[in-house]
C-alpha cells in the first residue's frame, strides 16, 4: 500500500502543478463558450444551460486531455515538450479525440441511465480510449476494441 501513496506522491510532485495550470487555462475558456452558447439559445432554461456546458466541454476537453497525455508521455520519455508544444500537438489529432470523448461520453452516460453498475462498469472499459488514440493514433472505433480487449479478464 506504501507503494501506491509513494507513486502518486512522486508524480503529483512531478506533473502536479503543470497539470493544474493546463486543466485551469482549459477551464476558462470552456466557461466562456458555455456562457456565450448559452446566451445565444432562444430559451434561457436550465436544460439549454447544460446542452451549452456539454457543448462547450466537447470542444475544448479534447484539447486540455491531449495536451495532458503527449506532455506526460515526453516527460515519461525523458523528453522536456512543454504544455504549449503539448497543446500544439494535440490539435493536430482534435478531431480524433473530440469524437472519442464524445462517443465514450454517450455510452457512459447510457450506462448510468441503466442504473449505476453498468455506468461504473463502461467507465473502467473505455479508460483508455483517449490515451490509445493519442499515443497510438488509433481511430475513436479502434481505441474502443482495443481499450475493452486491454481490460478484459482484470474486472471479476
Amino acid at each position: 500500500m506504501n507503494v501506491i501513496y509513494s507513486s502518486s506522491l512522486h508524480f503529483f510532485a512531478r506533473y502536479g502543478l503543470s497539470l493544474t495550470v493546463l486543466f485551469l487555462l482549459s477551464a476558462i475558456p470552456s466557461e466562456i463558450a458555455g456562457f456565450y452558447l448559452q446566451q445565444s439559445f432562444a430559451g434561457n432554461s436550465e436544460m439549454s444551460g447544460g446542452v451549452a456546458d456539454l457543448f462547450a466541454s466537447v470542444l475544448i476537453e479534447p484539447l486540455a486531455t491531449g495536451a495532458a497525455i503527449f506532455f506526460i508521455e515526453s516527460r515519461d520519455q525523458g523528453e522536456k515538450l512543454s504544455l504549449y508544444d503539448s497543446l500544439i500537438k494535440s490539435t493536430g489529432i482534435y478531431f480524433q479525440l473530440a469524437t472519442s470523448y464524445l462517443i465514450v461520453f454517450v455510452m457512459v452516460m447510457l450506462g448510468f441511465s441503466l442504473y449505476l453498475i453498468p455506468g461504473f462498469y463502461l467507465l473502467y472499459k473505455l479508460m483508455f480510449v483517449e490515451f490509445r488514440v493519442a499515443l497510438k493514433g488509433e481511430s475513436p472505433m479502434e481505441a474502443i476494441k482495443a481499450s475493452f480487449n486491454q481490460t478484459k479478464g482484470a474486472c471479476k
